[in-house]
């Protein structure tokens, strides 16, 4: 059975998600959509937390450019992924 990470969840859900049960990640939606498939060598390393961070991305005058991203960390505190908040990605992995 499959579970989906998007953006519209809370950023604590699915924690105890495995690295290596990572099977695609897709941008878009439908036909239009560009398709990544994880690779054969995985790094079995647990998701222990989610969080939302913001990225400052340009400098402006009175203000900077900045996104939101969902990051995750191991237990360790090392970062594993770093998605963009606008970016329209889903991670489908197997729990």
């Amino acid at each position: 059975m499959y579970e989906n990470l998007n953006k519209e969840k809370t950023a604590n859900s699915n924690l105890g998600a495995v690295m290596g049960s990572i099977l695609s990640v897709a941008n878009g939606w439908g036909e239009a959509s560009t398709f990544y498939k994880v690779g054969s060598y995985y790094e079995k390393v647990e998701i222990a937390k989610i969080e939302i961070e913001t990225k400052v991305i340009g400098a402006g005058y009175y203000n900077n450019l900045t996104i939101n991203c969902y990051v995750g960390y191991s237990k360790e505190n090392k970062k594993l992924f770093e998605i963009n908040d606008g970016a329209n990605v889903e991670v489908r992995y197997c729990p």
